[in-house]
């Protein structure tokens, strides 16, 4: 078992000998193979037991026996005890969510404030296999019949490759003394039911049942791998994040193989259920100005194209910039100012994202603020003016982009509208000396655009 581990670990890229993990420690026979495993590795480790309160003084016996194990072995012990039903009625949501987000949560603040790496779970091939069939039975995607992973951010499980009967007889033959968790055979639960009922009766038509399915899961892994690659290439056809929003071009969205799966992978990390894709799909031959939410951000059908922003009213801007300034944040906005000596080796970019400025004909402080009515500029290359109003409807805006545009002004007259256009009055000529660069990016998209 030593030797597999080891392997397992290895050929998973889980861990380095250096990394620092916390284990979590139920108190079960899995965790307690687990936690011995790991000490003969002489893992760099700590645990971590959560009391959820809810088998009253079974709960407390487990929350002992862990302790006194942990103090006999010398290991650093967490603890913390849980309001779990409460909790549950507060959010709503079962017994078994509520533990869920407990737990993690928890471990998630131990990591930071203690400098560790990873979270170490005692998850073996059989919950591989159990899982498979919950979420089968749920109805699912290529991401949930391909089970359990080995890694998964900082979660790992370096007993996936174990069998059940592999960590009984682990424990048998070290005398390991652990936890029996009395709610582990009530079936009442849908785990168990399928542990104990629905999992027995397959082996009995095929006794390699469960074998075939993990052979079946590791295929679904390299599917899983095409698909995910597939997902991305199609992004960065059909997906462009703009400032603070993202934009799905319909067209190119329904000229796809499976419209409604790319449109699901687009729009799950913004919070959008699998539910309402449905609703979404549809509105794609509606007229613009439907409407969807997600918990944080709201999705627009606008013309030809899906508008996600973040949920939130048009916040106020006022900000004054002086001369030396070089970087400032605004809620998600970020401004990079920079003064660049214009010479021979001076290359002009064409990015929305950045204005070029004739640094002679700006008057500071500038000014950063959200647009009015009324507002003109002088468009790039014209001599005419044009009011703002007037340069959104020609550009197509939508609602959250109108509610959104900051511009930039100098002397009270506009130097930029933000990431679309600077005024013909401030651009750089021959006759220009010194430049000034201003660069936006925005904090939430960040990440999303470096796909």
């Amino acid at each position: 078992m030593l030797r597999k581990i080891k392997t397992f670990v290895q050929n998973n890229s889980l861990f380095e000998t250096n990394d620092k993990i916390l284990l979590a420690l139920s108190g079960g026979i899995d965790s307690i193979v687990l936690l011995d495993l790991l000490q003969k590795m002489n893992c760099n480790f700590a645990a971590a037991h959560c009391n959820f309160n809810l088998r009253g003084e079974e709960s407390d016996s487990d929350e002992a026996f862990v302790t006194s194990l942990c103090e006999k072995r010398n290991i650093r012990l967490f603890k913390i005890s849980f309001a779990t039903q409460t909790y549950a009625n507060e959010k709503k949501i079962s017994i078994q969510m509520a533990a869920r987000e407990l737990r993690y949560n928890w471990f998630e603040k131990i990591l930071n404030d203690n400098q560790l790496k990873y979270i170490a779970l005692a998850h073996h091939s059989g919950d591989v296999v159990e899982t498979f069939h919950i979420n089968l039975s749920r109805g699912t995607g290529i991401k949930g019949i391909s089970g359990i992973k080995a890694k998964t951010g900082n979660l790992i499980r370096p007993l996936l490759f174990a069998t059940r009967q592999e960590i009984i007889d682990y424990q048998t033959c070290n005398q390991l003394t652990y936890r029996e968790d009395s709610s582990n055979s009530s079936v009442k639960y849908a785990r168990n039911k399928i542990r104990h009922e629905i999992i027995p009766n397959f082996a009995k038509i095929n006794p390699a049942y469960n074998q075939n399915i993990l052979k079946s899961i590791e295929n679904l892994h390299e599917v899983e791998k095409i698909y995910n690659q597939q997902i991305e290439e199609k992004r960065k056809e059909i997906v462009k994040y703009d400032n603070a929003l993202c934009k799905i071009d319909i067209t190119k969205l329904l000229n796809t193989a499976a419209p409604k799966t790319f449109l699901y992978e687009f729009i799950k990390e913004f919070g959008f259920e699998s539910e309402i894709l449905a609703q979404i799909f549809e509105s794609i031959n509606n007229q613009s100005g439907n409407e969807f939410f997600s918990e944080n951000f709201i999705l627009l059908k606008n013309r030809n194209e899906f508008v996600i922003s973040k949920k939130e009213n048009r916040q106020k801007v006022e900000v004054l910039i002086d001369e030396n300034c070089s970087v400032l944040k605004i809620n998600e906005l970020n401004l990079f100012l920079s003064k660049i000596d214009k010479n021979e080796n001076f290359i002009l970019t064409k990015k929305q994202e950045i204005a070029l400025l004739d640094f002679e004909k700006i008057e500071f402080p500038i000014k950063l603020t959200n647009w009015e009515a009324g507002d003109y500029f002088f468009p790039l290359g014209m001599k005419k003016r044009k009011k703002l109003s007037d340069f959104f409807i020609d550009n197509k805006y939508s609602l959250f982009e109108k509610q959104q545009q900051i511009i930039l002004k100098s002397n009270d007259k506009i130097v930029w509208i933000l990431g679309k256009q600077i005024d013909d009055r401030y651009k750089i000529s021959e006759t220009t000396k010194k430049i000034l660069q201003i660069e936006i990016k925005t904090d939430f998209f960040i990440n999303l655009q470096e796909k």
